[in-house]
């Protein structure tokens, strides 16, 4: 099985967003100027500078109970402390039932007003004292979910107080069994297949767990009622090891304790106090002994549930016990082997043994570093690798390539040759094995090493995470200026912050502060790790990232090649990295052009994604979203665009849900596309919708929610409202001149917008000034032939040709055809789309021999992308047919 890059993980997966462009409406409207999405993805490429459709404008509805069900975010089991009664309203949330209490609060099943969804809400309970420790913990359940972004974790939207005075927060709504309740419906019999099953999606637990450790968030009260298995009809029930999983979501993060510099986000209970469930803690736990407590903490309580999942029982029986003796037996007795409490006849594995054994030490250091070295060794169990924990003998991984290569008769002819052969690489083997159990006891120290420095200097610096605020560039700055003196003599954790820092710049805009942090860290990472190590492709992958985003297209593509080979060297095919690496290919030979080249990269990934994990996958999703801006900038196909749109949008909702940064950025680009075919009354609310969800997700101040913002404002711009639409639009650029500066080229393109609507709405000695100041502003920034240059001397050239100013709207016009002949390919829309304009000026100027090639070549570009019925190839042949009339009069 194929390891994941290290944290962060591959950022240009599952974000596409996208804005309304001016390219690529019809000749006769006078549409806002695009945006161009520079949006990594985690946390996806961007695509060509252009709109492309990523989204779905429907929200599912939630999954009905049944009977049995455990349901909702944050309910702890146990008794309630007493009868709550229900209120009919918590601020702007209408409560339709209780879901749960526990020893903190009350879970309500809500609906919110606005946006209308359903949701967990957690109250501080009415009927206990609610004194300031109570309310600590309650704020920091809130306060740690909100960092955490993952899939298989509930999510956090919002929190606040009820008019008594009672704090809450507003959860995903996740439906479905609670582990322990899902595993009693699974087969008594745990054959290979269910075995692989469970071992599976235990593995997907450590991996959100691993995430949330890498943030400096340890859980504290892992279990299998804080864990929902989600419906398993997407989950194969014929036992095969390649069935889907289904959904998992780890809740409540109530005891979570942040490892913050701030010495008081660390005190989470009284000293000497239990604050957990019993069955699952750990020695250092149960002691109350909070200075001990870390990330090896929640690695126990994996143990203890991956125990309880191969077997059924606990380690440990303490249901009976009183308090005192149950932290006796944790503290000191040694827990009962797996092997006693196997179901059926035949033995455990002795490497599943080992795992679950070394999970339960007594004493922290001897367990897994962290969550994710405990999953690499479930996942080398399922590979038939040999495992970590285990001393690499040359008779162990003898018997480990046997597994691996089960050729029957054939192949146990030739073991007795292969021995010879093995005894000279099973030492080099063993040496491997133990550089790489070493490796990842370093990789958990590093990453809590980045944390704390990113957490300290800098909060949240990426932007694609919760709102920021306008300091983050001063933060990121400072935060440079402190790298060598903090890390000298530990170049790894220094590599890794200069990424970190250097792809926050990035996402920023800020690219030649990005380039050298990221080119430092690559350069480290090569000399220290090789060229193939999975850190040093992560920086190469930014590195080729940055190129694409700074539109240096041939670097981008060069790049892009470079670490498909590299990934492919690695994790060889199929594999879920080359498949990932294939897409992103596919995205940068979009971005340049290459239309072909792109279409078979994508081809191959989706083929290799569907291979790998089935329909149900975020990295499916991405390819048909990438399709999908393929057939929008190569063909013209709208329809078809959102066909692969809506699959994409499908599998987010069903696997993260809409309320999530990459859901809401995929509904804003559904909403594009219906704009663009002019379906303005279903473009609306599909837009408003992804506004919504991005303050819900982002905050008010965020470059994504500008965008959705402008992308809203184009549809009342469509519809004639510029009353709304100027408001709209001066929130944006207000947004943008504070977020990201005046000299950042998404405030042109808000000056140019605003430009046009000033021009539609009578003001045109504003259009012009706003229109001129934009031009200057998109050339200084992005230099003489970039596409959006392009774009904004389009909108120039239009405004000026309707105050009559024709040989100033020429002059700006043919700039921008020439850099559309460079910028796009032949008999592509977008350079169709120039040409069409320019030849529509130069027909009005009765400069006909100029004007017939243009507007032939945009027609037949129309033609080919459309049909003779197209829109576009109908307004375009009505130019040459008013140049044909005008030439014969």
């Amino acid at each position: 099985m194929s390891k994941p890059l290290p944290e962060p993980q591959r950022e240009w997966r599952a974000r596409n967003a996208t804005d309304a462009g001016a390219g690529t409406t019809e000749a006769n409207s006078t549409p806002l100027s695009g945006n161009i999405p520079r949006i990594p993805r985690s946390d996806a490429m961007d695509k060509d500078p252009r709109p492309d459709g990523m989204a779905d404008d429907t929200l599912s509805s939630p999954m009905p109970p049944r009977e049995g069900d455990e349901t909702a975010s944050g309910v702890h089991g146990g008794a309630p402390a007493g009868p709550v009664n229900q209120p009919a309203r918590i601020g702007r949330y209408r409560i339709l039932s209780r879901l749960g209490q526990g020893g903190m609060g009350v879970v309500w099943e809500a609906e919110q007003d606005q946006p209308r969804r359903r949701v967990a809400l957690k109250v501080m309970r009415r009927d206990h004292e609610i004194d300031p420790l109570h309310i600590r913990m309650f704020r920091r359940e809130a306060e740690t979910l909100a960092r955490l972004k993952h899939p298989n974790i509930a999510a956090i939207y919002e929190s606040g107080h009820t008019d008594e005075g009672h704090d809450y927060f507003a959860m995903e709504l996740v439906r479905g069994l609670t582990l322990d309740k899902w595993l009693a419906q699974r087969p008594t019999r745990v054959d290979d297949a269910e075995l692989a099953l469970r071992l599976r999606l235990f593995a997907t637990i450590c991996h959100a767990v691993h995430y949330a450790h890498q943030r400096g968030v340890i859980h504290r009260d892992l279990k299998p009622s804080n864990i929902i298995v989600g419906d398993s009809a997407e989950a194969s029930g014929t036992g095969s090891s390649s069935a889907a999983l289904p959904l998992v979501k780890i809740l409540d993060f109530g005891l979570a304790r942040i490892t913050d510099a701030d010495a008081a986000a660390t005190v989470v209970s009284e000293i000497g106090a239990i604050k957990g469930t019993l069955p699952y803690m750990s020695p250092e736990q149960v002691r109350g002994d909070v200075d001990a407590i870390d990330v090896r903490t929640d690695v126990y309580a994996l143990g203890v549930i991956l125990y309880e999942m191969l077997s059924g029982h606990r380690p440990y029986d303490v249901s009976k016990a009183a308090l005192l003796e149950a932290v006796r037996v944790i503290c000191e007795e040694p827990p009962k082997s797996l092997r006693e409490s196997w179901p059926g006849g035949r033995r455990p594995d002795r490497d599943l043994e080992t795992i679950v054994a070394k999970s339960l030490e007594k004493e922290p250091e001897r367990r897994y570093g962290s969550a994710g070295e405990l999953r690499e060794d479930v996942d080398r169990f399922l590979d038939s690798q040999p495992i970590l924990a285990r001393e690499p003998s040359a008779a162990y991984q003898l018997a480990k390539m046997v597994q691996r290569n089960r050729l029957g008769a054939a192949f146990a002819a030739t073991v007795l040759v292969l021995l010879v052969a093995f005894a000279v690489t099973a030492t080099l083997q063993a040496q491997a094995v133990s550089k790489q159990r070493d490796r990842a006891r370093e990789e958990a120290a590093k990453a809590l090493a980045v944390s704390e420095f990113m957490t300290e200097t800098l909060g949240a610096a990426n932007p694609w995470g919760a709102g920021y605020d306008v300091t983050v560039v001063e933060a990121l700055d400072r935060a440079v200026d402190r790298i060598q003196d903090s890390f000298a003599d530990r170049p790894l954790v220094e590599a890794s912050v200069r990424h970190t820092i250097g792809s926050a710049y990035r996402n920023l805009g800020q690219y030649d502060r990005a380039e050298p942090l990221l080119a430092a860290a690559e350069q480290t990472r090569t000399r220290l790790l090789g060229a193939n190590d999975p850190e040093t492709i992560q920086s190469v992958q930014g590195l080729a990232e940055l190129a694409w985003r700074a539109q240096r297209f041939d670097e981008a593509v060069e790049r892009g090649k470079d670490l498909l080979e590299r990934q492919r060297a690695v994790f060889g095919e199929p594999s879920r990295e080359v498949a990932g690496s294939l897409e992103d290919l596919a995205n940068i030979l979009a971005a340049a052009g290459r239309y072909e080249e792109a279409g078979t990269s994508i081809d191959k990934a989706l083929a290799m994604s569907l291979a790998l994990d089935g329909e149900l996958s975020l990295q499916v999703a991405a390819c048909h979203e990438t399709r999908a801006t393929l057939l929008q900038y190569s063909q013209g196909n709208y329809a078809a665009a959102e066909e692969q749109a809506r699959k994409a949008l499908d599998i987010r909702r069903r696997l993260t849900g809409l309320e999530t940064m990459d859901a809401s950025l995929s509904m804003n680009n559904y909403g594009v596309l219906l704009l663009l075919q002019g379906k303005y009354d279903e473009a609306l609310p599909v837009l408003q919708e992804a506004v919504d969800n991005l303050r819900a997700v982002a905050g008010d101040r965020h470059p994504e929610l500008a965008k959705a913002l402008e992308n809203l404002g184009n549809v009342y711009y469509r519809k004639r409202q510029f009353d709304r639409t100027l408001e709209l639009l001066g929130e944006v650029a207000a947004m943008r001149r504070d977020i990201l500066g005046e000299e950042s080229p998404a405030y042109a393109r808000t000056l140019n917008n605003l430009g046009m609507v000033y021009d539609a709405s009578g003001r045109p000695a504003e259009a012009e000034r706003a229109l001129r100041d934009a031009v200057a502003r998109m050339e200084k920034a992005y230099g003489p032939d970039h596409p959006d240059l392009a774009s904004s001397r389009w909108s120039l050239a239009r405004v000026l040709s309707g105050h009559g100013k024709l040989d100033e709207a020429e002059a700006e016009l043919r700039r921008a055809v020439a850099i559309a002949e460079k910028a796009y390919p032949e008999g592509s829309a977008s350079r169709a789309t120039f040409h069409l304009a320019l030849g529509n000026l130069l027909t009005e100027r009765g400069q006909y021999a100029e004007a017939e090639p243009l507007l032939t070549s945009a027609h037949a570009a129309y033609l080919a992308l459309e049909g003779p019925d197209g829109p576009r190839t109908t307004a375009a042949a009505s130019r040459l047919q008013k140049l044909q009339d005008a030439r014969d009069r």
